[in-house]
């Protein structure tokens, strides 16, 4: 692998230290109320060079959604990892996933936001392939983990294709994490609140437990008790874009672009 030049490297660090000023700001006030002059000035660069790696705001909205999406799967490969069996692993994935949401909903905003057709048909096309990228390669992941859950006897396809399990799974856990979002009384004891429709579900596609919920509760207990694993600095995941022409001409066709999520949509 050659190695960058130093102004590569320069360059890759300063969109790094770009995107981790656009979270903070974003903390502060909101994606929807960003402004990229304050990001400029929080990042100590001129508006000019922020432009020069992010075309518009929705670029870097994108780019921040690409690295939230990277920690949740990597906090999700963590915890399957951690199981002693394939459907435990699963299980654990599905518990990190939620809480994922639940503690980091900054970054959960920016992945909503990413997925509305009138943020990412205004991003470069460029910046849309990246994360659907991504985003797909992800959904192997999510696969992987069923496919093994399969083969170990503890789940059982069926009729269902992989992709089809990882759909309703990942639907699960995105529509549990908007309704804890409203409910409070169910924030009080997320992991209770999430596991009867995610038991029931896992039961649906195979899992021969005579007592889904109170399996399901203990095992996310096991994985609760272990504490949650510190999520990595962006600088430490974050893949700068590849170097571009200021102006060119890049920004998907709204008539014909489809959203970087797609894949994921049940």
């Amino acid at each position: 692998m050659n190695a960058l030049s130093p102004r590569r490297q320069k360059c890759d660090a300063r969109e790094r230290s770009i995107v981790e000023h656009t979270l903070e700001l974003a903390r502060q006030v909101g994606f929807l109320d960003l402004k990229m002059a304050k990001v400029a000035e929080l990042s100590g660069v001129a508006v000019g060079t922020l432009y020069a790696h992010f075309q518009s705001k929705e670029d870097l909205l994108l780019a921040v959604a690409w690295v939230t999406k990277a920690q949740r799967r990597r906090t999700c490969e963590r915890a399957f990892s951690l199981g002693a069996t394939p459907l435990t692993g699963l299980i654990y994935a599905m518990v990190a996933d939620i809480l994922f949401s639940l503690r980091h909903s900054t970054l959960r905003e920016a992945e909503r936001l990413a997925s509305i057709p009138s943020v990412y048909d205004r991003a470069s096309a460029s910046r849309v392939a990246e994360l659907r990228r991504f985003s797909e390669e992800t959904q192997a992941v999510l696969e992987d983990f069923v496919e093994q859950a399969i083969e170990s006897g503890e789940l059982a396809s069926g009729a269902h294709s992989l992709s089809d399990i990882v759909h309703a799974i990942r639907a699960h856990c995105v529509g549990a994490a908007i309704v804890l979002d409203v409910c409070q009384e169910s924030r009080q004891d997320p992991i209770r609140a999430f596991a009867p429709g995610a038991s029931a579900l896992l039961a649906g596609f195979g899992w021969q437990s005579p007592t889904p919920f109170e399996d399901f509760l203990q095992i996310a207990g096991e994985y609760v008790g272990r504490g949650e694993p510190t999520i990595e600095e962006f600088s430490c995941l974050y893949e700068p874009h590849e170097p571009h022409e200021v102006g060119a001409e890049s920004t998907v066709n709204s008539s014909t672009s489809t959203s970087p999520h797609d894949h994921l949509r049940s």
